[in-house]
């Protein structure tokens, strides 16, 4: 279990954190917004996690 609240998260997506290493395979991103230089850990689907694009 990750060790960040779901508010903390959010704000690290919406900072551009660097995301890559994180344990992110129970979150809920609904309403995070991401875009192409957010980093993600290898294979984790943002999209599956429903956080939103803003280049979409």
């Amino acid at each position: 279990m990750s060790k960040y609240t779901r508010a903390e998260i959010l704000q690290q997506v919406a900072d551009r954190a660097n995301l890559r290493g994180a344990d992110l395979s129970r979150a809920n991103l609904f309403s995070a917004y991401h875009d192409a230089q957010t980093k993600w850990s290898k294979g984790f689907d943002p999209e599956a996690a429903m956080a939103m694009s803003v280049e979409d």
